[in-house]
């Protein structure tokens, strides 16, 4: 037979997972408030990308993907860029993950330069340091919904 302290301890558990569970399932958002939400991940992603800029120059490429993460309850933009300098030899490329719900928080950052194999002179998402492109785009999965 368990003691009483045991059976408490068991009892707390379960009200806290029923209360967990209960407190998860009322925050489900219908389908039109996501929508809502990804149009307006769409806007402030366009608002910030006019505001800021990976590299200058004529000879630069830039692309901009944006995901609106329900888990997250976030709005984050990957931003991509190939930057050329005055020497063809002087290129590099540079990826950066902002979280613009979070005052653009910069989560992830990655700059190559070389061959797209080579190892990357910054390579880090949160905490993490990653070694080349193929781990970055596997580290940054859980923010972004589509990944190269």
């Amino acid at each position: 037979m368990k003691s009483i302290p045991v059976k408490i301890f068991y009892f707390s558990l379960l009200l806290s997972l029923i209360t967990t569970l209960s407190f998860a399932a009322g925050q489900k958002l219908d389908s039109k408030k996501i929508l809502a939400l990804r149009k307006a991940c769409g806007k402030s992603t366009n608002e910030y990308v006019k505001k800021q800029k990976l590299c200058e120059g004529e000879k630069s490429s830039r692309k901009n993907i944006y995901n609106y993460s329900v888990k997250l309850n976030s709005c984050f933009v990957l931003r991509k860029a190939s930057c050329k300098g005055n020497e063809d030899d002087d290129k590099f490329w540079t990826e950066a993950l902002i979280n613009l719900s979070d005052e653009n928080t910069e989560v992830a950052s990655y700059i190559g330069s070389g061959k797209i194999n080579d190892k990357p002179s910054i390579c880090n998402v949160d905490e993490t340091v990653c070694h080349s492109l193929a781990e970055f785009y596997k580290l940054i999965r859980p923010y972004m919904a589509k990944c190269p």
